[in-house]
């Protein structure tokens, strides 16, 4: 999103087209030049603009070979072929220059950013995973972690079991990590750390996401039947800044480097290409009234039934649920499905449609935005539609006033919608859904 990155996910013999290798007829180069010896390091610097992104080269011993091998060129694109057998490094970045400057902290305008695995696998229409046995993998091998990419296209969601990744299937030996609600591995390097040395992230505060539900034993639906459930909602919609797979690892609790290797499951969560308007506590994700990237966490819109306009405000996680053992919260087998989310809204919207409201400015929550129908869903991005603002024969709401909270009660971000309508319209507003979600 940020105009400079492109995401691809590639596996062994995978051949991908780079298209515009050429600037005023003159052939780019690829970076690194010394691609079996040297890496880029994406640098994160404190304070650096996220849409800024500056590599780092680096000559690391023992690197795993990536070869790239140009199978054909003309004047606008080239060929590559992708090979290599362990992984490490992960991602792999790549950029193009006219010169062959490489160094500390370099600016590039076209950067690739290579997620490596070594098998794609493929979900069913429920979700079910598709794996034959050529796939499974031997636990009892160190240095062998197996990649795999898992890819939803046309499914409800996906769900497995961690077994299923393995050939000695060892009842439910096998754990899922990262452990705690809503967590994923926001990046498996190499396969070499332990799972609980590896960062986290919050699915819903790294992407601004709706109608997506994340399940992991013991909480998942069927009462621990799969190990990790991502279930998608009718609705659902997800938005990065930078696409990238969503990381899991499957291994058994003594996992030891010096004679074990596990399963790295990277889920491409199949994110939106259109634009989203907008703003929030992370106003980057959206674009301003003037079709800019917003940098404001207030804003204010007019509906108009073309432009998808949201709001980014996350629900908090409670810290219990982060917490390593899940199993203490595990409900009774005899207990009652929850059929209720119980995860709380921080965001309120208010009536400012008179002059009156606007003057008193009375802080009634209008229930505009309720909460999520499903029991797991933490969500962090809210859509306005006009149909929000129709209610049964009466005149239809003309301006509303939404704030995003944080946990001390104190407003992070702002919002301010015109329903578009107009004092006595009583129309039957019908919205467009969201546009198909894409992804590269």
């Amino acid at each position: 999103m940020d105009g400079k990155t492109c995401s691809v996910f590639v596996s062994p013999k995978d051949f991908l087209i780079i298209r515009g290798i050429t600037h005023d007829k003159e052939t780019l180069n690829l970076l690194p030049l010394d691609q079996d010896k040297q890496v880029f390091k994406k640098l994160t610097e404190k304070g650096s603009p996220w849409n800024i992104p500056k590599l780092e080269v680096s000559n690391p011993d023992g690197l795993e070979p990536v070869k790239l091998t140009k199978e054909g060129t003309n004047l606008t694109h080239a060929l590559y072929q992708f090979a290599f057998e362990n992984i490490d490094h992960n991602p792999r970045y790549y950029a193009w220059s006219k010169d062959k400057k490489q160094g500390k902290g370099l600016h590039y305008d076209k950067i690739m950013a290579v997620h490596l695995s070594h098998n794609w696998i493929t979900t069913g229409m429920a979700g079910e995973l598709l794996i034959s046995s050529g796939h499974e993998m031997v636990y009892k091998v160190p240095n062998k972690a197996q990649f795999y990419s898992l890819i939803t296209r046309g499914s409800t969601g996906i769900k497995f079991n961690c077994s299923q990744f393995f050939k000695m299937k060892d009842g439910g030996a096998y754990k899922l990590y990262p452990e705690g609600k809503n967590t994923f591995f926001a990046n498996v390097e190499n396969g070499k750390l332990h799972p609980d040395k590896i960062p986290t992230m919050l699915f819903h505060e790294e992407f601004a996401t709706t109608g997506v539900s994340i399940y992991k034993a013991p909480e998942s639906e069927a009462r621990s039947t799969f190990d990790l459930e991502l279930k998608y909602d009718s609705g659902k919609a997800i938005w990065a800044l930078h696409k990238k797979p969503i990381y899991f690892i499957c291994a058994k609790p003594d996992w030891d480097v010096k004679t074990d290797s596990y399963a790295v499951i990277a889920v491409d969560p199949f994110f939106q290409l259109h634009p989203i308007y907008g703003c929030g506590t992370r106003p980057e994700f959206f674009l301003n009234n003037d079709g800019n990237r917003n940098t404001d966490k207030s804003c204010n819109f007019t509906l108009d039934g073309e432009r998808t306009i949201g709001f980014f405000c996350p629900t908090p996680v409670p810290k219990h649920f982060l917490q390593k053992d899940q199993d203490q919260w595990k409900p009774a087998d005899s207990d009652d499905f929850a059929t209720e989310n119980p995860y709380h809204k921080m965001v309120q919207c208010y009536d400012r449609s008179t002059t009156l409201q606007k003057i008193l400015k009375p802080k009634v929550d209008i229930g505009l935005l309720t909460k999520p129908k499903s029991v797991g869903e933490l969500r962090s991005l809210w859509i306005f539609s006009r149909s929000q603002f129709l209610r049964q024969g009466q005149d239809p709401i003309l301006h509303i006033l939404c704030h995003c909270f944080n946990v001390k009660g104190e407003v992070e971000a702002s919002i301010a919608v015109s329903s578009g309508f107009r004092k006595y319209d009583r129309p039957n507003a019908v919205e467009p859904p969201i546009a198909n979600a894409q992804t590269t």
